[in-house]
């Protein structure tokens, strides 16, 4: 017959409590990698996808949501981004203003 002990207890405790602590892990990282592979399967322009780029790494807290991002202007969406980029070390190249050309009648 087994005897259990005081210490056979504890160690059944920890060793639970450790088995609870991996799982809820990768349940997170799970979680978190399914949204960013969300908002890249979403993303349709260069800056959506540099937008997606910033929040994958963890650093978009500031910016707005997806949602909110794509109803902003292009210029406005290289704005919010540019620095977040630059600080990141993320390629990013902002896109040249089209030239009005006004015809003189």
């Amino acid at each position: 017959m087994l005897v259990k002990s005081r210490g056979y207890k504890y160690f059944t405790f920890y060793v639970v409590s450790a088995y609870f602590l991996l799982f809820e892990a990768v349940v997170t990282q799970a979680s978190s990698t399914t949204k960013y592979s969300a908002c890249f399967n979403q993303a349709e322009t260069y800056y959506e996808q540099i937008y997606c780029e910033i929040k994958a790494k963890g650093q978009g807290v500031s910016l707005p949501s997806f949602v909110d991002f794509r109803k902003n202007n292009e210029q406005m969406q290289a704005l919010l981004l540019k620095r977040k980029a630059e600080a990141l070390n993320i390629p990013f190249t902002m896109q040249q203003k089209k030239s009005v050309v006004s015809k003189k009648t």
